[in-house]
Parts: C-alpha cells; sequence; structure tokens
C-alpha cells in the first residue's frame, strides 16, 4: 500500500478555510443587523416626530375652530408657543414642554400680505395689505439623536374660517 504524502494535512486546511469563511460571514452579519438596529431607532424618531408635528397642525386648527379672536389672534407674532393637552382640551403656553421625554414641539405665527391680485407676497413692500385673517405658521418638532439635534418642520397657512 502506498500513502500519497502530497495530500497530508489538507483536510485540517480546508477546515480552517472554511472556518474562516464561515466566522467572517457571522462577523459581517452581527455588523449589518447592528446599523440596520440603529437605523431603524433613528427613523421611528423622525416618523414620531412627523405625526406629532401634523398633530400640531390639528391642534391648532381645533383652537382656531373654537375662537380664532380668543386663541390665535392675540397671540404675539415670532413667539415659539407650545401645545399641552389638559381638562380635555388644546392649550397654548410659552413654556417649553417635552413630548415622550424625547420631543420638544412649538409654533410660530406671522403676518400675511397680500398683493393688488389678493395673492400672497413675502412682505408689506409694494403696496401689499395685511390680511387680519391669515396666519403664517411654522410647526416645528426638535429632538436630540447621536448626530446632534434633528428636527421636523411644516410650514402652512391658518385662516379664520368661521369668522368667530
Amino acid at each position: 500500500m502506498i500513502l500519497n504524502l502530497k495530500n497530508k494535512g489538507s483536510l485540517l486546511i480546508e477546515v480552517l478555510v472554511a472556518s474562516a469563511i464561515i466566522s467572517t460571514s457571522v462577523v459581517a452579519s452581527l455588523g449589518v443587523l447592528g446599523t440596520m438596529a440603529k437605523l431603524q431607532y433613528r427613523n421611528t424618531a423622525r416618523i414620531q416626530a412627523s405625526f406629532l408635528a401634523e398633530e400640531g397642525i390639528e391642534a391648532v386648527k381645533t383652537l382656531r375652530n373654537a375662537s380664532w379672536n380668543t386663541n390665535i389672534k392675540n397671540l404675539t407674532l415670532g413667539t415659539r408657543y407650545y401645545l399641552y393637552w389638559n381638562n380635555n382640551t388644546w392649550n397654548i403656553n410659552t413654556t417649553p414642554t417635552v413630548i415622550d421625554g424625547q420631543f420638544h414641539r412649538y409654533f410660530i405665527l406671522n403676518n400675511v400680505y397680500r398683493n393688488s391680485n389678493f395673492d400672497i407676497v413675502s412682505s408689506a413692500s409694494g403696496g401689499a395689505i395685511l390680511d387680519s385673517d391669515m396666519r403664517d405658521m411654522i410647526i416645528n418638532v426638535d429632538w436630540a439623536d447621536e448626530a446632534g439635534t434633528s428636527s421636523k418642520s411644516i410650514h402652512t397657512y391658518l385662516y379664520n374660517l368661521f369668522a368667530n
């Protein structure tokens, strides 16, 4: 019987190469799973912020519907206002509130000007007049994440729909 000495130890090398390939694949998969978990957490915060901004618009509209003169007209323009829920109604104040221990939601109102064609223009220049029944509204949601502070903003107009 003649032994083939050229193949001696090749099984050991094949096992080592296969083990290296499998362990590299496992480590790479764990890295991908870690990255996916981090992205999922960041996207969850972005989605929550979008919902909070939309909810803020609806809350201000609810206050407008209840009474433009009481709830909207007398607010100081350019000031940050925060929404909070109390006694089954939306309320407004200037004290920052934290939502879910993470988010800060506020809105800012500004004047709206119209030109002679009744189109909205950016300022009172050029003969534009103030539209006292409309406000320019920016609602903003800020939150801290690993990149610093992130924010979601929505810009809309608020109109005295019910002349109240």
